[in-house]
């Protein structure tokens, strides 16, 4: 393919499922000046996929949506004849396949997309901060107001000093009150960074996603605390998160739910690409985890920057308020028995502060 001389154009159709996807990319890659790849969303271990989420590589898509013969129904019935696992990948462009493993399922987020709220809602304003070196990988900053995400900008080549000035500066503009970010690794700098500063407006909060979970309820499992449920804090963040969607998909549904528990996200390709991508796993404990960035790596998949700041934005367990997200119509959180045990350490004659962090 491609041998036989000089083209003005060359197109590939379906290439996502073509045998030896590499070696025709290679052959045809001195052709012609213009060459076209179309296909279906595929996996990430597909030729396809990486030349997608290639920044380098100019692409757009062609949704069922921009198909005038094509509705609403015309999906529903597509679902109710090939179920979930086909309809993500032949028709809602979801590059996880629609596996049963992954965190957040492709349906619920497609709900929230530019999902519109009521005024009146929750207006705090907060971000999340993912931050990245100077290499390939994204540093990425989301900012929501409620339930709403409205901003995500993201940049690449800034050392984490640079990239804390910059989420500074947003951030002030936006009147965020608070900031989350990853403190650990690439985030130490940035704890340096904000620590500098004496004209901050907001509160940086420092995670630790590597810590164990929290001894929130969530209402999904009322009776189980999330430390005997997930293997980290990532883990019990990530998956606040899926409640947070499941809810926004059951608002469109039609039932009662309270809207500061849902979420609404920007139709951001990236971001809906990354929030499929990460599978669910268990430890040797049973309990959750959040696939690794090794492992993604291992299957071809790059960091999820902007779902990781997506996570932090929603991090309400660790902001000091300690709210959970209310599913069936229930509010559990464990803030009164924290302040509690506050009192209860604190009045122990000034011991056990550490304790009180350790709890």
């Amino acid at each position: 393919m491609g041998r036989g001389g000089r083209s003005s154009f060359y197109f590939l159709d379906e290439f996502g499922v073509m045998p030896r996807a590499g070696q025709v990319r290679a052959a045809v890659a001195d052709n012609s000046k213009t060459v076209l790849f179309a296909s279906t969303a595929t996996g990430p271990d597909t030729e396809f996929y990486k030349l997608v989420h290639d920044d380098n590589i100019p692409h757009f898509r062609i949704s069922w949506q921009d198909d005038p013969r094509k509705s609403p129904e015309w999906r529903d019935n597509y679902l109710r004849m090939n179920g979930p696992m086909i309809t993500a990948r032949e028709v809602d462009i979801d590059y996880s396949g629609g596996a049963n493993d992954v965190i957040i399922p492709n349906d619920w987020i497609r709900a929230a997309i530019n999902l519109e709220f009521p005024t009146g809602k929750n207006s705090t304003i907060v971000a999340g901060f993912d931050v990245a070196d100077s290499g390939d990988n994204e540093s990425v900053l989301v900012i929501r107001k409620g339930p709403s995400v409205i901003a995500l900008e993201a940049w690449r080549g800034r050392d984490p000093v640079a990239s804390a000035g910059i989420v500074a500066e947003r951030a002030r503009g936006a009147n965020v009150s608070a900031v989350r970010f990853d403190n650990i690794g690439v985030g130490a700098g940035v704890t340096g960074a904000f620590g500098s500063r004496s004209d901050l407006r907001f509160a940086p909060v420092g995670v630790n996603t590597g810590m164990p979970a929290t001894n929130t309820c969530y209402a999904d499992a009322t009776d189980r605390q999330a430390r005997s449920r997930f293997a980290n804090l990532k883990a019990e963040l990530w998956w606040n998160l899926r409640l947070r969607f499941w809810n926004s998909y059951r608002y469109l549904q039609g039932e009662q739910i309270d809207l500061d528990d849902c979420i609404s996200i920007p139709n951001d390709a990236k971001l809906i690409s990354q929030l499929c991508m990460p599978k669910i796993q268990t430890n040797e404990r049973g309990l959750l985890k959040v696939e690794s960035k090794d492992s993604l790596r291992r299957r071809g998949v790059a960091s999820p920057d902007r779902a990781d700041a997506l996570v932090l934005a929603f991090a309400d367990s660790v902001s000091g308020t300690y709210t959970t997200v209310a599913v069936h119509g229930q509010n559990i959180s464990s803030y009164d028995h924290i302040q509690k045990t506050r009192s209860a350490i604190e009045g122990n004659n000034g011991r056990g502060r550490e304790q009180l962090q350790r709890r």
